[in-house]
């Protein structure tokens, strides 16, 4: 049934949460409303008879002190409220067109989202306002810093690899799908692929939901999904924003940053176009003293999005394009004994390069049982990375790896919202096709230097989740999956310059399979907004092939997660969320190393992993603010027989990950703010691989940031420090795995940074 269009009303609201209050006026004015702050949600509301149109009756509850949002026709959003004075932080942090508002973390009525997941309890959100551009042009890490449960290798830029929760299985982006599924928006990024790096820029929230989701989003989502959530075109006004800055890294060259974020409103509530362009120079700082060039590894990163909406009343569409490109001009690993901590010594460049492009539509529009969607959308990357070697004839000599990926993903939807005393649900189908391209070469090597793999997978699914009430405070949820999967597999090939198989036939494999995926889980109001939550889920990733000295096939893994946790638990003026999980993981696929130096795809025995996760905030006065995370990670591994003598522990999963950070904000006149913050990480330590060859020590990274703004209204001048503390540290990364086994490699932090900004609204 299509909302009807907003009027006055005369409503009466019983005592009850903001959250049920919204609810109610929604649905008795026929309008959508949105909310950027989940903790509102739990405010206590006196019973009162509300009149006039949704502005006013809002106001009424709220209160004068209430900021809010049209956004079309009949969509509203509750940008803040500022009660007894108190300025929300991100009041004072740059504001961009549209993003003040941050990203409706409730919507009844018309929907702003069409993937809405029902039993996200324990997710994880970081606002889009926390992002600035200082921070967002540093890539996932803007995210990783925030959230203890989430880490990452470092390659470099273009090439990492994302772990939730624990759920890691190597340092390298091989030939196996991905154990966390990234999306932008409705569309998912990669599959057989590394994280492609986008940019977190302009952006409503990211969306960080822990453990497997292979119910609602399908396999190679062991360890969770993470959702990059764009700030979408406003049909109601024409704006702009725009940021520059430049940096100098201690030890190392200066750097600049430029972008800028354009929103037209084409015709008033109908149609709205917003675009977004940026480029940002990373100077090096590590030196070559083989090739004495200093300030090696450089990073270009250019990009943009473009998004048009057009809503018709009944219908909503978006169309999303997302380019970008990444170049390394060489690596960012240094040989401590060689060439000190910031150095190393390689005979040429080690230049690594990623381009990525997006395109898709997501179709919206209420119907008589709830919402229904459609998305269809494609991604294709190329990765290119090179790495000095040395020939069997002790010839210096360059390896070459390219891996090409397309993904072509559809889905239809249908969902029913929560609502008290009434069913919700959300079902659909789905398709997927992914097709990944490997070639590996040796430039100046014998004409036989070649191998080929390809994976290519198919999945069909239809899936659903019903989330039934019970009394007053009981919901239990359920869910399941059901999809058929195949792959198509070839490889062969071999690099003589590099190595000598007796076995070099090639590898064809062609499998087909049938796959259930349940999950049961249960949530219970403790009073005053907190929850209590219970799930158990299963998840899994497909086989494929993989060549190493001779070709292979590796099996798909699987996983089933339990995990018990609490969420917005008061104590005093904390709140708290806290998960505790347990995994059980079969047939772990992990890279391991050639004695050459190849890397190759295997299934290295079984794990279980157990995690306790907390994250809390508390604001300690109206000016401050202070917000803490850790994640504590025990896991064994059983290795098959051939790797027991490495450890029996899974690689790039520290012990032990703590996020501290304190905010401080004071208006200083009518439309002027000061905002300071200081944020403080630290990992401990982990090892870099699976097998004898890998089992080598890393970690133990620490690092001090702090910033500053002054807003003066349109214009915001920013000053910020990373790794005030200069710590080197040596990040989950690998360095050249063809020197690795002679030489000592470390990937350490950037240097002291100190970065100058300007932020200005035209």
């Amino acid at each position: 049934m299509i909302a009807p269009r907003a009027q006055a009303r005369d409503l009466a609201i019983p005592r009850c949460t903001l959250a049920e209050a919204v609810d109610l006026i929604a649905r008795g004015t026929g309008t959508s409303i949105g909310i950027t702050d989940p903790h509102l949600l739990k405010r206590r509301i006196t019973p009162k008879r509300v009149t006039g149109k949704v502005d006013s009756m809002l106001r009424q509850i709220l209160g004068d002190g209430v900021v809010l949002r049209r956004l079309g026709r009949d969509v509203w959003l509750i940008v803040g409220v500022k009660p007894f004075g108190i300025i929300p932080i991100a009041d004072l942090l740059p504001v961009r067109p549209n993003e003040e508002m941050g990203h409706p973390i409730v919507v009844m009525g018309k929907p702003t989202g069409a993937r809405s997941r029902l039993t996200s309890v324990s997710a994880r959100t970081v606002s889009g306002t926390e992002i600035s551009p200082a921070s967002g042009i540093r890539g996932v890490d803007a995210v990783a810093d925030r959230l203890a449960l989430m880490t990452s290798t470092h390659l470099g830029p273009g090439r990492e690899k994302l772990f939730l929760r624990g759920i890691a299985d190597s340092s390298f982006a091989g030939t196996r799908a991905s154990t966390v599924a990234p999306y932008f928006a409705e569309q998912r990024l990669t599959y057989r692929a590394p994280d492609p790096g986008l940019l977190p820029l302009d952006l409503q929230e990211v969306d960080v939901l822990p453990g497997p989701q292979g119910t609602i989003y399908g396999s190679s989502s062991l360890g969770g999904v993470l959702r990059l959530l764009p700030n979408p075109p406003d049909l109601s006004r024409t704006t702009s924003y725009g940021w520059t800055g430049v940096s100098a890294t201690k030890h190392g060259a200066p750097g600049y940053d430029l972008g800028g974020v354009l929103n037209v409103s084409m015709i008033e509530d109908r149609i709205a176009l917003r675009g977004v362009a940026y480029t940002s120079y990373a100077g090096g700082y590590i030196d070559d003293v083989a090739r004495n060039a200093r300030d090696v590894n450089q990073v270009r990163t250019r990009g943009g999005r473009l998004a048009v909406r057009f809503d018709t009343g009944d219908w909503r569409v978006d169309l999303n394009g997302v380019a970008q490109s990444i170049h390394n001009r060489d690596a960012q690993y240094a040989q401590p004994a060689l060439a000190g901590s910031l150095g190393r010594s390689a005979v040429f460049a080690e230049p690594a390069y990623d381009r990525m492009a997006l395109a898709a539509v997501t179709l919206l529009r209420d119907i008589s049982i709830g919402h229904f969607s459609f998305n269809i959308g494609g991604v294709n990357q190329h990765v290119e990375q090179r790495y000095a070697a040395v020939a069997l004839d002790e010839r210096p000599v360059v390896y070459v790896q390219s891996d090409l990926s397309d993904l072509l993903t559809a889905e239809i939807r249908a969902w029913r919202d929560p609502a008290r005393a009434s069913l919700s649900w959300i079902s659909g189908v789905s398709l997927l096709s992914s097709r990944a391209r490997q070639y590996r070469t040796v430039m100046s090597g014998a004409q036989t230097d070649l191998v080929r793999l390809t994976n290519d997978n198919t999945e069909l699914n239809a899936f659903g989740e019903l989330t039934l009430p019970i009394g007053q405070t009981l919901s239990v949820i359920g869910g399941l999956r059901v999809g058929y999967v195949s792959l198509d597999g070839e490889a062969g090939g071999t690099l003589e310059s590099l190595y000598f198989s007796r076995e070099q036939r090639p590898i064809d494999v062609s499998r087909h399979a049938t796959r259930i995926l349940p999950s049961v889980a249960a949530s219970i109001d403790l009073g005053k907004g907190a929850r209590g939550f219970a799930r158990y889920e299963r998840g899994y990733r497909p086989g494929g092939v993989a060549v190493g000295n001779v070709s292979r096939e590796f099996l798909a893994d699987r996983m089933g997660t339990f995990e018990l946790g609490v969420s917005a638990i008061k104590i005093g003026p904390i709140a708290i969320d806290a998960t505790l999980a347990w995994s059980r993981w079969q047939n772990v696929q992990g890279d391991l190393i050639t004695p050459a130096g190849l890397t190759y795809t295997e299934n290295i025995g079984d794990a279980a992993v157990f995690s306790f996760d907390i994250a809390a905030h508390a604001q300690i006065t109206e000016h401050v603010q202070i917000l803490g995370a850790a994640m504590a990670v025990r896991n064994r591994l059983r290795p098959l027989g051939y790797l027991s003598e490495a450890s029996h522990s899974l690689p790039n999963v520290p012990k032990l990950s703590l996020r501290g950070e304190m905010r401080f904000h004071v208006p200083v006149g009518p439309t002027q703010s000061i905002a300071v913050e200081a944020l403080a990480l630290h990992e401990s330590a982990s090892h870099l691989g699976a097998g004898p060859h890998l089992d080598l020590p890393q970690g133990r990274v620490t690092r001090i940031d702090v910033a500053g703004k002054l807003n003066t209204g349109d214009l915001t001048i920013a000053v910020s420090v990373d790794n005030l503390l200069d710590d080197r540290g040596n990040r989950f990364a690998l360095g050249n795995p063809f020197t690795l086994r002679t030489e000592l490699q470390t990937t350490p932090q950037r240097p002291r940074t100190i970065r100058v900004g300007l932020e200005a609204n035209f």
